[in-house]
C-alpha cells in the first residue's frame, strides 16, 4: 500500500536501492554472457558503467523537471494522454517481465543444482510469495529489505578468495586481443545483466532530499560495478576460455572451489543466501507493475490485494504447461526493452524543452 507521507527514503535508501535493484540474478550470470572477449572479460562492466553514467545523469536531470511525479506521470505529462497511457503500459509490462524472468530464472538454477530431477513450481510460489510480502509494503519496505539483503550477502565475496588462490594471473594479458564483433556481443549480453539502473525513474518522487539523489545514486551504481568487476576478475583468473562461455554460473562454480569443514556444498549455501538479492529486485519491479496499473487504471492507491493478485497470475503463467524456450524466448526478447531505456531520457528531456516552448506534440 501507498504511504500518505509521500518523502519517506532517505540518502541511503536511495544507495541501497540502486545497488540491490541491479544485482540480482544477473550476478550469477555475468561473466557467461560477457564471454565473448575471452579472458578481458573483466573490463566489460568497466565499459558498461562508463557507458552507462550519462543516461543515469539525464535520468536524474529529467526527473528534477518533475519533482513530484514519477515516469508514469511523466509520460502522461510530456507524451499527453494517449501516448503517454500506451508508453506506461509498455514500461508495466516490462516491470511484470523482469519480475517473472527473475524469479523463474532462479528457480531454474536452484533446479539445475539441487533438483534436477523435480518441478520448479515450488521454488517459483515460495519465491513469488515472498516477493508479495515485502511489495504488499510499499517503496520503503523495500529499500529496508534491500539494506538487510546487501549486508546478508556482501560477505559471500570473501569467498572469491579460493578463486585468486589458485589463479593464473597470466589470463589478464594481453588484454585487447579481441575484435569489434565481441566487443558488442558483450556488451549486448552484459547490459541485461545491469539492468536496474533505471529505478530511480519509479521511486525519485518518494526521495526526501532530492538535491542529493544524483550523488547517491552513483555511488549506489559504480559500487554495484566494482562488485560486477571482481567477480569477473575472480572468474577470468581461474577459468579457460572454454569455460567461461559453458559455464552459465560461474559464480558457484567458484564457490565449490572453496574448502570449509563446517560447510559440504558451499554454492548451495550460496544460493540460499541469493534468495535475498533475488526477492530484493523483484520486489521492486512488482511495486513498480503496481504503479503502472495504478495510473492506466485511475486507481487511488495500491493495495497488498491489488500485488496479491498481480503475483497469482505471474505464478499461474509460469507454472503452464509452456515449453522452456520459448517462455525463455519471450522474455528475453521483451526485457530487450532495457535498451530503449538508453535513449528515453535523452528524447523525454528534448520533448519536454519541446513543450515548454510552446509546442505540440
Amino acid at each position: 500500500m501507498d504511504n500518505r507521507k509521500i518523502l519517506i527514503l532517505n540518502r541511503y535508501h536511495v544507495f541501497f536501492l540502486v545497488q540491490n535493484i541491479m544485482i540480482g540474478l544477473g550476478l550469477l550470470t555475468l561473466a557467461y554472457y560477457v564471454s565473448p572477449v575471452g579472458y578481458a572479460a573483466w573490463v566489460v562492466p568497466i565499459m558498461l558503467g562508463i557507458l552507462l553514467t550519462p543516461v543515469i545523469i539525464a535520468n536524474l536531470k529529467l526527473l528534477s523537471r518533475f519533482p513530484e511525479k514519477d515516469v508514469f506521470a511523466i509520460n502522461r505529462t510530456v507524451l499527453g494522454k494517449r501516448l503517454g497511457s500506451f508508453l506506461n503500459l509498455v514500461f508495466t509490462l516490462y516491470c511484470f517481465l523482469v519480475v517473472a524472468k527473475t524469479t523463474y530464472g532462479f528457480a531454474r538454477v536452484i533446479q539445475s543444482l539441487s533438483f534436477p530431477n523435480k518441478s520448479i513450481g515450488f521454488p517459483i510460489i515460495a519465491t513469488l510469495f515472498c516477493v508479495f510480502l515485502v511489495a504488499s509494503y510499499g517503496v520503503k519496505s523495500v529499500a529496508r529489505f534491500c539494506i538487510i539483503a546487501f549486508f546478508l550477502t556482501i560477505g559471500l565475496l570473501y569467498f572469491l578468495r579460493w578463486s585468486f588462490m589458485g589463479a593464473t594471473w597470466s589470463h589478464l594479458f594481453p588484454l585487447f586481443n579481441f575484435g569489434i564483433r565481441e566487443v558488442i556481443a558483450s556488451l549486448h549480453k552484459g547490459f541485461l545483466s545491469l539492468l536496474g539502473f533505471e529505478g530511480i525513474l519509479f521511486y525519485y518522487p518518494f526521495i526526501r532530499q532530492k538535491e542529493k539523489a544524483l550523488k547517491d545514486t552513483l555511488l549506489g551504481f559504480w559500487l554495484t560495478i566494482s562488485i560486477y568487476t571482481l567477480v569477473c576478475l575472480a572468474s577470468v583468473v581461474i577459468f579457460t576460455i572454454w569455460q567461461l562461455q559453458n559455464l552459465e554460473t560461474p559464480v558457484l562454480n567458484i564457490f565449490q572451489l572453496a574448502e570449509l569443514s563446517f560447510i559440504e556444498r558451499l554454492e548451495s549455501f550460496g544460493l540460499n543466501i541469493w534468495i535475498f538479492l533475488i526477492v530484493s529486485t523483484a520486489s521492486f519491479y512488482l511495486w513498480a507493475a503496481a504503479r503502472g496499473m495504478k495510473s492506466l487504471l485511475r486507481q487511488k492507491t495500491i493495495q497488498s490485494k491489488h500485488l496479491f493478485v498481480y503475483s497469482l497470475l505471474l505464478g499461474g503463467l509460469l507454472l503452464l504447461p509452456i515449453p522452456t524456450k520459448i517462455i525463455e524466448q519471450t522474455m528475453d526478447t521483451t526485457v530487450h526493452f532495457g535498451f530503449f531505456l538508453i535513449v528515453f531520457p535523452f528524447i523525454m528531456i528534448g520533448l519536454a524543452y519541446f513543450r515548454k516552448k510552446g509546442g505540440s506534440l
